[in-house]
């Protein structure tokens, strides 16, 4: 019924690296000892994110949005810096949707594909608030030490469009995230729900 893939995830794929098969991911956008690609398959993503869990990252991350009359989503987003950081730092901001009802495939070893009707997909990236590789947090006049706050406001458009899924605000949601210029891994993220 919807086609619910997005130019600018093909453009991450193709920047942070195309798994050969799915499902596969990315855990803060390492490369982990041994591997010579980001991507690693399900079965490894718990170990990784247990390895991540206890890193204190140098930033906090706020983010308040508002509905506008115009059907328009606002958002402010702060960074608190906790700690001094050098070279280049981004961030990105994805708009997500929850609960859009499909098809979904699935491959049974004893019948083949399959198809299950009413598949509640989640977490699918509707698109990118920011550039799709960030939008860049430092310059100049802004270097990131402890104590640094640097403030961001974003307009985002939600027009429905034909072959996608209704944009559904009571299952939307922006995932923010900082991460390092030249490497991409990512050092703080946050999920915040869509206030209605």
């Amino acid at each position: 019924k919807y086609d619910l893939r997005t130019d600018v995830g093909g453009q991450l794929l193709a920047s942070l690296g195309t798994p050969n098969s799915l499902p596969n991911g990315y855990v803060n956008r390492k490369f982990y000892a041994g591997k010579t690609y980001r991507f690693i398959d399900r079965t490894e993503w718990a170990d990784k994110v247990t390895s991540e869990k206890d890193t204190v990252p140098p930033v906090k991350i706020e983010f308040k949005d508002s509905l506008g009359a115009d059907g328009k989503l606002y958002g402010n987003l702060a960074l608190y810096f906790t700690a001094d950081v050098t070279g280049d730092y981004y961030i990105s901001l994805a708009l997500i949707q929850d609960s859009i009802i499909d098809v979904q495939e699935t491959t049974d070893p004893n019948v083949g594909a399959t198809y299950i009707a009413n598949y509640p997909h989640m977490h699918v990236l509707r698109k990118m608030i920011t550039s799709n590789l960030g939008d860049k947090i430092n310059n100049t006049s802004i270097t990131l030490v402890r104590g640094r706050v640097v403030k961001k406001s974003y307009e985002i458009e939600m027009i429905n469009e034909a072959g996608k899924a209704p944009y559904d605000k009571k299952h939307m949601a922006v995932v923010a995230f900082v991460h390092r210029g030249g490497d991409n891994v990512v050092v703080q993220c946050k999920e915040f729900e869509i206030k209605e």
